[in-house]
């Protein structure tokens, strides 16, 4: 029976400050059926802690590219879609290769930023494990912790697949309004929570895992998929689509940003363009031209209208 095959893999990414950024990435696939894509976002205000062992680096920086490096192992070592839910294991492998990591760099005492909210080496993630299964579908697998995302794409739009972990409770929208603080994030200060959920997807279908500097500054969330699809079909390739992305989001985004998009079951770039086609235009016509200079009230609306496609599953 046909398994779907990997056919685009996307990485669009840019820090604020160059040479600075505090979000970071890892990917592999073992062949073009097994692999995963993770992101990771160094939380600044809980990691502003800077370690002159690590060339004064600070917490945020050193935690995303720590976390990044362990999932990278773990996958080479492990199978995050072989077990029933593996997330206690990673959880338990990061937090010793995180406890690890700041026993070796303790010995500065650093420049501190106190509070509640401190964390020594503070990081989001957001990792997608993917598997081709017969009948051209996918088994994935969404391990989080924070506010990073794992999505979903296909003809009927964006699905996200995590949740959110702040001590308010917020949607999307909502989000975008606030300024919810984090409730849980990987960190070498105290325990934490790896949250999972395993779906079988149908092909063609995107999986996306991005930061919050990703969607974080837009007027909505349908403006995030209208600017993945938007980008998409106005590149001629791979290069054009990432380069897309990376200047529509480059002047709006107050943050670091990182995007990675694994594409399953598309013969090839234009055939997933193709794909897609009818539903960014339906995107523009229900939902962002409807949404330009519109008031609270009728974004809301069209939030109302949206949400429920938007968390299907």
């Amino acid at each position: 029976m046909m398994k779907p095959e990997l056919s685009t893999l996307l990485l669009a990414e840019k820090p604020k400050i160059k040479g600075g950024g505090e979000d970071a990435y890892s990917c592999c696939f073992k062949n073009a059926g097994h692999g995963y894509i993770a992101v990771f976002d160094g939380c600044g205000g809980m990691g502003a802690k800077k370690y002159a062992a690590a060339n004064g680096m600070t917490g945020a920086y050193i935690a995303s590219r720590t976390a990044s490096f362990l999932s990278d192992y773990f996958y080479c070592q492990k199978n995050y879609l072989s077990e029933d839910d593996c997330a206690e294991e990673y959880r338990s492998y990061m937090g010793e290769g995180f406890a690890r990591v700041k026993e070796n760099i303790s010995e500065s005492s650093g420049i501190l930023i106190k509070g509640n909210m401190f964390r020594e080496l503070p990081t989001t993630a957001a990792l997608a494990a993917i598997e081709s299964t017969p009948n051209n579908s996918i088994m994935c697998r969404y391990l989080w912790a924070g506010d990073s995302r794992g999505y979903f794409l296909d003809r009927n739009g964006l699905c996200q697949m995590t949740e959110d972990e702040f001590f308010t409770e917020e949607d999307a929208f909502t989000n975008l309004r606030s300024d919810a603080k984090l409730k849980n994030v990987i960190h070498a200060s105290d325990s934490f929570q790896i949250n999972s959920k395993t779906v079988q997807l149908n092909a063609p279908t995107a999986v996306i895992v991005a930061t919050d500097g990703a969607f974080g500054y837009l007027l909505t969330p349908m403006h995030f998929e209208h600017l993945l699809l938007s980008t998409m079909l106005s590149a001629s390739d791979e290069d054009e689509w990432r380069e897309g992305i990376i200047n529509a989001l480059s002047p709006v985004s107050g943050d670091d940003f990182a995007i990675l998009a694994a594409l399953f079951g598309f013969e090839s770039f234009s055939s997933a363009k193709e794909y897609f086609a009818p539903r960014c235009d339906e995107l523009y016509r229900d939902y962002i031209s409807p949404s330009a200079g519109a008031d609270d009230d009728t974004l809301l609306a069209l939030w109302n209208s949206y949400k429920a496609n938007y968390y299907r599953r």
